[in-house]
């Protein structure tokens, strides 16, 4: 890794990769839903750019 490269925690990524800002719905147990769509989203968008590569 080089010194000039900022390394980005996860909790970051999916608002600057997906747009993902708040939770639309209301519950924990809803929200970890969400929560886990969100994480699903990221990861696909990873290995899908990983695979291309």
């Amino acid at each position: 890794m080089l010194l000039d490269q900022v390394q980005e925690t996860f909790e970051t990524q999916p608002e600057t990769v997906l747009g993902f800002r708040r939770f639309s719905l209301r519950g924990l147990a809803q929200v970890r839903g969400e929560w886990d769509l969100v994480c699903l989203a990221v990861n696909a968008k990873r290995l899908h750019a990983l695979m291309a590569a």
